[in-house]
């Protein structure tokens, strides 16, 4: 107005740049005046943002968002594959292997479910274990081999299953075991190799668990024998 004796300093959010104005100028949106007769704003630091014009502070970026210049207007959420835990930070760190973000604006990531991994950091999702391996908690950043004698025949499993008798697992990491052929057989779960019927058994089809004992009049001299023999002319059995 015209006619003081004194002129009034600008109140917090605005200022004046030169001298003989009328009015105080609003800071802009990014920027911010704290005190009061400020002649210019302060932009925003990194981790804090200035949504509207005329502010006498800034806003801190919350837990799961982020500004990593200064004077920013809005805070940024952290990408897929990122966050950050607390506020007012400038940037966002990538999630550990084992743990994932599949949404932005985290302030965690999870951690990959039993049966599936995250192999490297800053995954938005995990991977199952492909067939043959498995996890068994969570958290995992490598999937584990099924022992021999076990196996896994799907995708993101928690545990490897015992091969069933009549069939064994030679090495780790199989799909599948093997069947049994005929003349050997295994007759406990999770066996490695399949075991020779003894002299005097046979076993003729594969994937068995038992070998029969040669019939009266028949004979098997060596082990593995998928049949029996006849006792020739002149001998018995």
């Amino acid at each position: 107005v015209t006619g003081l004796q004194a002129c009034a300093g600008c109140r917090t959010g605005t200022y004046t740049s030169a001298s003989g104005f009328s009015v105080c100028n609003l800071c802009e949106a990014g920027t911010y005046v704290a005190g009061s007769a400020w002649t210019a704003c302060t932009k925003c630091a990194t981790g804090s943002c200035g949504l509207t014009s005329g502010l006498s502070s800034c806003l801190v970026c919350e837990a799961g968002s982020f500004t990593n210049v200064p004077g920013a207007v809005v805070c940024d959420p952290c990408g897929t594959g990122t966050y950050v835990s607390s506020s007012g930070q400038s940037v966002c760190s990538a999630c550990s292997a084992g743990f994932f973000a599949s949404a932005a604006g985290q302030s965690s990531c999870s951690e990959c479910s039993a049966g599936s991994v995250a192999a490297v950091t800053g995954l938005q999702a995990c991977a199952g274990c492909r067939t043959g391996t498995y996890t068994s908690a969570s958290g995992f950043s490598v999937c584990n081999l099924c022992e021999a004698g076990t196996y896994v025949a799907g995708s993101a499993w928690t545990a490897c299953t015992k091969c069933a008798t009549g069939s064994c697992g030679l090495t780790s990491g199989l799909s599948s075991c093997l069947v049994c052929e005929a003349g050997s057989f295994t007759n406990v779960p999770g066996a490695v190799v399949c075991d020779p019927c003894g002299t005097g058994t046979y076993v003729s089809s594969s994937g068995q668990s038992v070998c029969s004992a040669c019939s009266a009049g028949f004979f098997a001299s060596a082990a593995g024998q998928s049949s029996c023999s006849e006792c020739s002319a002149g001998s018995v059995a």
